[in-house]
């Protein structure tokens, strides 16, 4: 039977700078939870603060990552997922191989570099089109890492 992606999201309210306790609560528990979650937040710097603030309060994680089209780039203790696999090469698809069929390149990369405790993906409704990031979303589901790490899908207002 075929799994369906993006099955089980938790979904959470806008958060701006100005975060209540009760916040930071409910978003420590969420980013100890596997799966994904939807959260808005008011712009990049807003929502960077906010993930810098609970990951540093949790003191848990210990191989995050980001993937984010944004020149912001993550501070140093946080892998930018965008950068290792273009640099893995994952991203040069040639107009042949833009069909169904998922490509080789990531998928040697999932299995050879994915080993990140956390997930942070800003902005993935301007990544859904893009061939590679639903390859990407399929084989975090194939190979079941969405029921292991937390995944947060972080959309800003517009």
């Amino acid at each position: 039977m075929e799994r369906l992606l993006h099955k089980t999201y938790h979904s959470s309210d806008s958060y701006n700078q100005k975060t209540s306790e009760n916040e930071i609560l409910y978003l420590q528990d969420l980013f100890l939870t596997p799966g994904f979650h939807k959260l808005k937040f008011s712009n990049t710097e807003a929502a960077r603060e906010q993930l810098y603030t609970i990951l540093d309060s949790l003191k848990f994680f210990q191989n995050t990552a980001g993937l984010s089209l944004q020149t912001l780039g993550f501070r140093d203790d946080f892998t930018d997922l965008y950068a290792e696999i273009l640099q893995a090469s994952c991203l040069n698809l040639s107009d042949s191989s833009l069909n169904s069929s998922i490509n080789e390149n990531l998928v040697n990369f999932c299995l050879n570099n994915f080993y990140y405790d956390f997930l942070w993906i800003e902005n993935p409704s301007a990544l859904e089109a893009t061939q590679w990031y639903q390859q990407l979303l399929e084989l975090i589901s194939n190979f079941k890492l969405d029921q292991l790490i937390p995944i947060c899908l972080v959309e800003f207002k517009v």
